[in-house]
């Protein structure tokens, strides 16, 4: 029907508080609160991704509803004050020609708007230049935490060595072997180094879920990014401490 609409931009904060699903109907009064006419849409689709720049729609981060254009004409004529905006969307089939595009786009702006309006690439390079200070010192201390955890736990689990060297001593004389001590120190290390990677790998899940629900995006990379070095960082000092303590079982004899 006329009235079927396509919700886009419809996630993060907002779809966790305020969830809605295809196939219903949603009453919204067009043309801002100085309008007291409803009208009744039926929603056919609800996507989380944004179609319409945030210039168009005065500002970024709200929901956003793809309607028929005769639809479109019915609403634009409930409000006279409301501004309406226009987009034209180009769709680029070859990746390699958006350098070309960006010049075009710039000249263009250039020799028509007196107000020039930052295309999607140079707003997204633009936040990187502004958040790459934020991001490497996040980053740092992240590292730095975290080598600093995982060395606390390996000088421990030397201390323990060290502490056990008897012990191993008496295990070797009375007739263990290397291997069948190694089974033991293997099963300890994996819970001293597996309970805290565990624990960091969930506080890393929920930190970034957070940035989901903040920043209404899946940021996928960072998560892998900071689990990969949680479980590099800790196979490491585990690796290093299984090393120590085969050479203390080997010179306990």
């Amino acid at each position: 029907s006329d009235n079927d609409v396509i919700l886009t931009n419809y996630g993060g904060y907002m779809a966790e508080m305020f969830p809605l699903e295809k196939d219903r109907d949603v009453v919204v009064t067009p043309g801002g609160p100085e309008v007291t006419k409803e009208e009744t849409l039926h929603v056919k689709d609800v996507q989380h991704e944004s179609i319409i720049s945030g210039t168009v729609t005065s500002g970024p981060g709200g929901p956003i509803f793809v309607v028929s254009d005769a639809l479109f004409e019915k609403l634009a004529t409930y409000s006279s004050a409301s501004e309406w905006h226009k987009q034209t969307s180009i769709k680029i089939k070859n990746k390699s020609d958006l350098g070309q595009a960006e010049k075009l786009y710039i000249q263009l702006n250039e020799e028509n708007y007196s107000n020039f309006i930052q295309s999607y690439e140079e707003a997204r390079k633009g936040n990187i230049e502004t958040l790459g200070i934020t991001i490497f010192t996040a980053a740092f201390l992240g590292l730095a935490f975290l080598m600093t955890t995982g060395s606390i736990l390996y000088f421990k689990q030397m201390s323990e060595a060290e502490e056990e060297r008897g012990s191993y001593t008496i295990l070797r004389k009375i007739g263990f072997a290397e291997k069948d001590i190694m089974k033991g120190i293997y099963m300890k290390q994996t819970f001293n180094f597996g309970v805290p990677l565990i624990i960091g790998l969930l506080h890393s899940y929920f930190a970034v879920k957070s940035g989901w629900f903040l920043f209404g995006s899946e940021l996928t990379a960072p998560l892998w990014i900071a689990m990969c070095c949680y479980i590099a960082l800790y196979a490491i000092f585990a690796v290093l401490s299984v090393g120590y303590y085969k050479k203390v079982i080997r010179e306990s004899l």
